[in-house]
């Protein structure tokens, strides 16, 4: 079975962080078929945390868009409270 395997989904993702009175943290993501190019993506995401003793507030957010023929609707990440 394992030579009539083949790879058709691939990914890389990069992560880049800071920390001073807050969090940051940013991502980017690339998404590609070596079948169907149609829909190939490119993420780009960032996210925002801040603690204060036993609360913690975050805020994340990503965007997504299709380099092939693909016409998906986007994502933008919502604000959360964690508490």
């Amino acid at each position: 079975m394992a030579d009539s395997a083949k790879l058709t989904r691939w990914g890389r993702v990069e992560t880049a962080g800071m920390r001073k009175d807050a969090e940051f943290v940013a991502v980017s993501r690339v998404l590609g078929s070596s079948v169907d190019t149609t829909f190939n993506a490119i993420d780009l995401g960032t996210r925002v945390l801040y603690t204060a003793g036993r609360y913690a507030l975050s805020a994340e957010g990503s965007f997504r868009s299709f380099t092939g023929t693909a016409r998906l609707p986007t994502s933008i990440g919502s604000p959360r409270l964690w508490i």
